[in-house]
């Protein structure tokens, strides 16, 4: 369960969609709590949130299809102790989902 705390300049979270009003989430909360994720809904996020065919929404960097024929290279810090077990492997399963050949 996603842990909310108040929303301030401090919390450094300034967008929370599906948040009660003056709250968000912790700071980092996906790197740090890895098990909060639901690795399965964010591709969908993605394609409701910006609008299909074409994207209709400004917030949007790009349509994710373009993902498709992407390569991605992902790496786990062996030092830096802000990555917790399983928050390399969220973004790994997410790029599984995006791209048209993960195994490659």
């Amino acid at each position: 369960m996603d842990q909310l705390v108040t929303q301030t300049p401090e919390s450094s979270v300034p967008r929370c969609d599906g948040c009660p009003t003056g709250e968000t989430l912790v700071y980092d909360h996906c790197k740090n709590h890895p098990e909060w994720v639901d690795v399965g809904m964010l591709p969908d996020y993605v394609r409701r949130s910006c609008g299909q065919n074409p994207i209709v929404l400004h917030e949007c960097i790009d349509d994710p299809t373009e993902l498709y024929d992407a390569r991605a290279f992902l790496f786990q810090p062996t030092h830096d102790r802000c990555y917790l077990d399983g928050a390399v492997a969220n973004v790994q399963a997410l790029y599984g989902q995006l791209v048209s050949e993960p195994d490659k």
